[in-house]
């Protein structure tokens, strides 16, 4: 806790260094809230709200994150395992999200408690920093226009935060550790340049700055978005320390033109040499474009707003069916939303002067959404996005019902049911994620209209040995026309020949097929089933063909030569099985084949 009710910064005057301003403290009265128990509050609230989540399953991106991927396996802490769990791993610009992954794997391998444990972790010290952040941020004399200080307001803000029903996506989703790990970074970053700028003596200031800036390397390290970092550093300052001074910010001009460079250099980071071109393939396979997310996006932030406000586990969900707007006109909404937004910009920059935290709080909300939210051709909404911009979100909120109700009694009231209602809403959200087929079944019930949600709910029965009914929601999936129809047919057939409905899983692979033809495992299959058919002779040229454009798949040859075998030519068969061998050594089923048809080839020498 930091003992202030306020502290005075000075006015830049055109005679003095605006750099070097002197801080004043001004007298107050002990801080009502001292000692241990608000976060020991924050503690018990985030393990009773989540304690019904320590053993919900891997789902999703979780599995080529962290089950599929072989770099987090850790067997030792060595710079070699560690550099390869922080490096190798699918997203290479995320290597300190991965780096934990990689020390969950080396204490406890693939056991969910440890995974979720740490989610929850980062979610309490998020919810402490940003608590900390507010405290310190209220002692300023710039923040406390119209406000009336209380050492309750800060602790409001971030308990409602915490327990808030639209963070469970970042916590109990064990890959969104992602998203969490960087806000947490982020806005321990901002605390400790905020206390840094308020430090007494240079070496005290100095380690406050190099924390902040290892803090904020930590956020870029663990997700993307944290790049707006600099720019709200620069946003706090300018609008706390130096009274939104114009002058000042003319004095320097450099660096605003280096963090001009910084995200020139983290474009090119993270997007290449022609982040232009890399922008415009990540909209490649969407059914979408990019005019159309923009547009999208304006609704979207709204919607955001109104989950904020309101997040009943009723609208909360995994994959939200989201109209595409297709102009400004179409939905009318767009045009609407748009005109909210920029109302809301537009008052954050006309009221800044007389309403400084408040105007703050909405151009931090908005910003931190940018990268998101923007031209990037990235999935139209997922509620994890709102983690950091939420934060400051929540506190204006608290801060507008602060100033709206009078009386005490009234105010504290109002704050409990509020954490009651949202800390009852988190707890059943997450009774949803328990279970992998529960929250799908509950994606497809409040996304009816959209492909993807029937086919992951179809994808998780057939993993539960449910074909039955994984058959009937892939055909579902079909029905909605989704843009990969040629994965879903293959998975259909994979049910299907687990059903021994052989005739239609033939079907279903042509079709795969005809749809991608490239595809090796489609053509596998396809000839897998065709010999089960009976008809050796089609699955003999489906072979062919995927040898023909595959030629260093081992099990194509594998498979041709179980025909070959079949159709007593011991001879080429084991010519394919020595083939397989060779581009896979440790392909046992191969080996045995091979040996067997040796016999077969020597049985036939020694009875002529």
């Amino acid at each position: 806790m930091i003992p202030c009710t306020g502290l005075k910064i000075q006015a830049s005057t055109p005679e003095k260094d605006s750099s070097k301003k002197e801080v004043q403290h001004i007298p107050r009265r002990r801080p009502s809230l001292s000692g241990p128990w608000p976060y020991l509050l924050f503690a018990a609230v985030v393990f009773l709200l989540y304690s019904n989540t320590f053993q919900s399953p891997f789902i999703f991106d979780d599995w080529y994150h962290i089950e599929a991927n072989p770099h987090i396996r850790m067997t030792s802490v060595s710079w070699g395992a560690l550099s390869q769990a922080a490096f190798d791993s699918p997203l290479h610009n995320r290597p300190v999200a991965y780096l934990t992954l990689g020390l969950n794997y080396y204490f406890h391998e693939y056991e969910l408690f440890g995974y979720h444990l740490i989610n929850i972790l980062i979610h309490l010290s998020a919810a402490i920093f940003l608590y900390l952040f507010l405290q310190t941020t209220l002692c300023l004399e710039q923040a406390q226009q119209k406000l009336k200080y209380s050492d309750w307001l800060p602790l409001a803000a971030a308990l409602i935060w915490l327990v808030h029903p639209l963070q469970v996506q970042s916590v109990t989703y064990i890959i969104q550790r992602m998203n969490s790990l960087a806000a947490m970074f982020y806005i321990l970053a901002m605390l400790l340049y905020v206390r840094a700028r308020l430090a007494e003596g240079r070496g005290r200031q100095t380690c406050l700055f190099f924390g902040s800036m290892c803090a904020g390397v930590l956020a870029l390290g663990s997700k993307e978005n944290a790049a707006s970092l600099p720019l709200f550093i620069l946003l706090y300052e300018w609008f706390f320390f130096q009274d939104l001074s114009f002058s000042w910010l003319r004095k320097r001009i450099l660096p605003l033109l280096g963090i001009g460079v910084f995200f020139v250099c983290v474009a090119i980071l993270f997007l290449g040499l022609h982040p232009l071109s890399s922008i415009a393939n990540s909209f490649a396979g969407r059914d979408f474009t990019m005019m159309q997310r923009i547009l999208t996006e304006f609704r979207v932030v709204l919607f955001y707003v109104s989950l904020l406000l309101f997040p009943s586990p009723g609208r909360l969900n995994i994959d939200h069916e989201f109209q595409l707007s297709f102009s400004l006109l179409d939905p009318i909404t767009t045009i609407m939303s748009l005109g909210v937004l920029l109302a809301l910009f537009g008052l954050a920059i006309v009221r800044a002067r007389r309403e400084r935290l408040l105007a703050f709080c909405v151009l931090w909300f908005l910003g931190n959404l940018v990268i998101e939210s923007s031209v990037i051709g990235l999935e139209i909404i997922f509620e994890h996005r709102t983690y950091l911009p939420s934060m400051l979100a929540i506190f204006a909120v608290v801060l507008l019902g602060n100033r709206a109700m009078l009386g005490r009694w009234l105010k504290l009231s109002v704050a409990i049911s509020a954490l009651m209602f949202f800390s009852v809403w988190t707890f059943q959200r997450n009774m949803v994620w328990q279970d992998e087929i529960t929250l799908r079944r509950d994606a497809v019930a409040k996304s009816p209209a959209k492909p993807r949600a029937h086919a992951i709910l179809a994808n998780a029965l057939e993993r539960n040995h449910e074909y039955d009914e994984a058959a009937l929601y892939y055909r579902k999936t079909l029905d909605l026309h989704p843009v990969n129809a040629e994965e879903i047919h293959y998975n259909l057939g994979n049910v299907l020949m687990a059903r021994r409905e052989i005739n239609e899983a033939v079907q279903h692979f042509s079709t795969a097929v005809n749809l991608n033809p490239d595809a090796a495992l489609f053509r596998l299959n396809l000839a897998y089933a065709l010999s089960l058919q009976g008809n050796a002779g089609a699955a003999y040229n489906e072979l062919q063909k995927l040898i023909e454009r595959h030629p260093e798949e081992p099990r194509a040859h594998n498979n041709l030569g179980i025909l070959l075998m079949k159709q007593g030519k011991p001879n080429e068969a084991v010519f394919h099985f020595s083939k397989a061998l060779a581009l896979r050594p440790n392909y046992r089923q191969a080996r045995l084949n091979l040996e067997a048809a040796r016999r077969s080839l020597e049985g036939k020498r020694g009875s002529r």
